[in-house]
C-alpha cells in the first residue's frame, strides 16, 4: 500500500509540472507578432529586381488633425527593371493617444459619435484616410532623406500595398500604458494586390515633382463573412521599440475594401 501511495504522489507531481509547463507555453508570445513579412504582392515585384538592401525598420511621428501619430514601418530598396530604384514601404502599425485632449479631433472622426475610444465604433472610412495620409507623409519624408541623389530628371519610386484588397482594423490596448492604442491593418480575404505608387524627383529649393498612381491587380470586391481576428489575447506579450508590453484588450473591426484609394 505504501508503494502505491508513493506512485500516486509522483504521478500527481508529474501531471502538475506538465500543466504548469503547458500554461507557461500557451501564454508565451513571439517578439515579431506586430512585425510582419512583406506580402506576396511586394514579393512578386521584388523578385523582378536586384541589388536589394536589407529590410530596415523604424518609427516616425506625423501630425494629423492635431494628433501625433506614431508610424512603425519597414522599407527595402532595390534596383528594379530598367535600373529604376524602388523603395518598398509597408506600415506595420500606427499608435495614437486615446486620452483627451491629445487627439480630440482625430478621435471625433475615428470613433463617432462621442469621440471616445470605443473599438466597436471605429469609422473605417476615417481609418483609411488616416492610413493613406500616413503613407503620403512617410514616403515624402523618406524621399527628403535622399533627395539630393534624385535631382530632376532622376526619380525614386515608392511602392505600397495594402495587406489585401479587403481589410479590417485590429485595435489593441496594453496593460502597462493607457495612453496608447495600436492600430494594425489586417487582411480579410485572399491576397489581391492593390496599393499606391509614388514617384518623386527633386527640383531644388524644396520643390518636388510628385506623381501618385493606384496599383490594382484583380477584383476589388469585399465579401462577407471572413472570420478574421486580431490573433492577440489578454496578457499576450508584444514587443514595441520602447520595450515589452502585454495585451489588455484586442478588437477586430468589420472588413472593408481598401482598393478605392482613399484620399
Amino acid at each position: 500500500m505504501k508503494v502505491q501511495k508513493k506512485t500516486k504522489k509522483n504521478s500527481f507531481g508529474i501531471i502538475f509540472l506538465l500543466f504548469l509547463a503547458l500554461l507557461v507555453f500557451s501564454n508565451s508570445n513571439t517578439q515579431a507578432q506586430l512585425e510582419r513579412p512583406y506580402s506576396d504582392c511586394y514579393q512578386q515585384l521584388m523578385n523582378l529586381c536586384s541589388e536589394c538592401t536589407e529590410i530596415s525598420r523604424d518609427t516616425r511621428t506625423f501630425t494629423y488633425m492635431g494628433c501625433d501619430v506614431q508610424v512603425s514601418y519597414k522599407i527595402k530598396t532595390c534596383n528594379c527593371p530598367e535600373q529604376q530604384p524602388t523603395t518598398f514601404v509597408d506600415i506595420e502599425y500606427l499608435r495614437i493617444n486615446p486620452i483627451p485632449p491629445y487627439c480630440t479631433n482625430l478621435l471625433q472622426v475615428l470613433y463617432p459619435p462621442t469621440g471616445i475610444y470605443n473599438p466597436a465604433n471605429i469609422n473605417l472610412d476615417a481609418y483609411k484616410q488616416l492610413s493613406r495620409y500616413m503613407y503620403d507623409q512617410l514616403t515624402l519624408d523618406l524621399f527628403k532623406d535622399v533627395q539630393d541623389n534624385y535631382m530632376y530628371p532622376d526619380e525614386l519610386k515608392f511602392k505600397v500595398f495594402w495587406p489585401a484588397s479587403c481589410n479590417a482594423v485590429c485595435q489593441i490596448t496594453v496593460i502597462e500604458d493607457s495612453t496608447m492604442v495600436i492600430l494594425q491593418t489586417k487582411p480579410c480575404n485572399a491576397v489581391v494586390c492593390c496599393g499606391i505608387e509614388y514617384i518623386y524627383s527633386y527640383n531644388g529649393n524644396n520643390n518636388y515633382n510628385i506623381s501618385i498612381n493606384q496599383i490594382t491587380y484583380g477584383e476589388i470586391q469585399c465579401y462577407l463573412p471572413f472570420g478574421v481576428s486580431c490573433d492577440y489575447s489578454y496578457n499576450d506579450e508584444i514587443v514595441l521599440p520602447e520595450g515589452t508590453f502585454h495585451v489588455l484588450n484586442s478588437v477586430i473591426s468589420d472588413c472593408t475594401t481598401f482598393c478605392d484609394n482613399p484620399n
